[in-house]
């Protein structure tokens, strides 16, 4: 895997996340370049006041190693690390990892190892890159309609989550 298809997938999340957010509905709290200040309080502080290329250069360090190899995009194809990346960014590894697992059809434990790979490899040879990463959208696209029905406070989050799948298929097919 090469680290420009990690950028193509950083400039997709980027654009998506945005500057800086913070929205008192948004349960990851205060985010800059959609690092959340849920999970990352210190580095989120540390990068609010520092100019905007300066911040975006810490948020992708922090992408690179706490979504894209911790979610194993490197040792994925192409549209389907994208789709995954992202889907880590925006949902989390653990959830990303499930629906993956899920979609080619191995124990759904939320951790990827090397079975999960194996499977993953062979559903590619199978089916294909394209039609993984379209699998794993949509099961995005049901896991938040899901997510309001369990959670209706986040529905004004609703249009902006399906729009932004619907966009990154569009995005890796183009």
């Amino acid at each position: 895997m090469s680290v420009d298809i990690f950028h193509k997938a950083l400039d997709f999340t980027l654009r998506w996340e945005g500057y800086k957010s913070d929205d008192k509905l948004d349960s990851g709290g205060r985010t800059i370049f959609g690092i959340a200040s849920k999970f990352y309080p210190e580095e989120v502080n540390a990068m609010w006041d520092l100019p905007i290329e300066q911040a975006k250069l810490i948020a992708e360090k922090i992408y690179y190693t706490h979504y894209w190899l911790a979610g194993s995009c490197d040792d994925m194809p192409d549209k389907t690390s994208i789709v995954h990346f992202d889907a880590c960014v925006n949902c989390g590894l653990h959830q990303a990892d499930k629906w993956l697992q899920e979609v080619i059809g191995v124990i759904d434990d939320g951790v990827i190892g090397s079975k999960t790979i194996a499977a993953m490899n062979n559903h590619v040879a199978g089916y294909g890159d394209d039609i993984l990463a379209s699998l794993l959208l949509k099961e995005r696209e049901l896991f938040y309609h899901f997510l309001v029905k369990r959670n209706p406070t986040q529905e004004k989050f609703l249009k902006g989550w399906l729009n932004r799948v619907h966009d990154l298929g569009k995005f890796i097919n183009g």
